[in-house]
């Protein structure tokens, strides 16, 4: 009973962190609440969901196949990244849980070196993407710096 409980909870704690990360990389909740949002919900039920984009964040939305692409990365190693920071903790979770046990503490600590070893990768993939995204984005808008 008490596993189910830890394994509810922690399921619900990943849900809400993947959640947040995808709100946050696609700008949900971005939108300021005002008084034409009842414009905003008659131009969502007669003209769909693209025309409330172009009326809330302009006509600058990427229309570039290469930006949505570089997008959808960075959405999925952050997700990816926030999966490895899970494995950290419960790694060290193991750890300071294992009273002494030493293949407990020798599990925990080859777990937490995977763990650090793949959020590296997952930040040094992040960056990388993130270089790579800022330049295409120069590159098409014409900017120098």
């Amino acid at each position: 009973m008490k596993i189910a409980k830890k394994r509810f909870l922690s399921f619900i704690i990943l849900f809400v962190a993947l959640l947040a990360q995808f709100c946050l990389v696609c700008g949900i909740g971005a939108v300021k609440v005002s008084a034409a949002d009842n414009n905003l919900w008659n131009m969502v039920q007669e003209g769909g969901l693209s025309d409330v984009g172009t009326e809330v964040y302009g006509s600058d939305a990427p229309k570039d196949i290469r930006v949505i692409v570089a997008r959808i990365i960075q959405v999925v190693l952050g997700l990816l990244g926030i999966i490895f920071l899970v494995i950290i903790i419960t790694a060290g979770y193991k750890w300071m849980t294992a009273a002494g046990n030493e293949e407990k503490v020798r599990e925990a600590k080859d777990q937490l070196t995977r763990g650090v070893i793949g959020l590296v990768i997952i930040l040094v993939a992040f960056s990388i993407t993130l270089f790579v995204v800022d330049e295409i984005r120069k590159a098409i808008s014409g900017e120098v710096w």
